[in-house]
């Protein structure tokens, strides 16, 4: 959808679902963190930014953490573990801090995270509308 804004650019939006963006992440000392900067990273990624959801296999033997948006929040990601975050946990990505909790080194492509946008579901766009209906109408002051 490209809308025609009031001083003739162009605002372009897409809703639908993005490619399976992938980030293979290379050695991790000790302590040592590494970020992915989705739209430094992967161009191709900036017109879905941001992005709804999260996959992240640490094949390594240690411990993991990872930041979204290099928030203080952490998510741990057990060594051997897959773990996916969805919308509802983590509601958009634009970055991602990964940090080697453990006592070892993680060698490159250990862990791999794969980000990508789900596509706009009818319920969500039912669920959007009625949210926008109830505010014009009901709370006004």
């Amino acid at each position: 959808m490209v809308t025609k804004l009031k001083n003739n650019s162009t605002y372009s939006r897409t809703y639908e679902a993005s490619p399976l963006f992938d980030f293979v992440i290379p050695q991790l000392t000790t302590l040592a963190s590494y970020l992915i900067d989705i739209e430094l990273d992967k161009p191709e990624a900036k017109k879905y930014l941001p992005l709804t959801n999260i996959q992240v296999q640490n094949n390594s033997s240690y411990n993991i953490y990872i930041y979204p948006n290099q928030s203080s929040r952490a998510f741990s990601i057990p060594a051997g573990a897959i773990i996916g975050f969805d919308k509802s946990i983590i509601p958009s990505t634009r970055s991602l801090k990964v940090y080697n909790a453990g006592t070892g080194t993680i060698s490159a492509g250990e862990v791999l995270i794969t980000i990508y946008k789900e596509g706009v579901q009818f319920d969500n766009v039912v669920a959007s509308i009625h949210k926008a209906i109830y505010k014009t109408f009901f709370n006004q002051k």
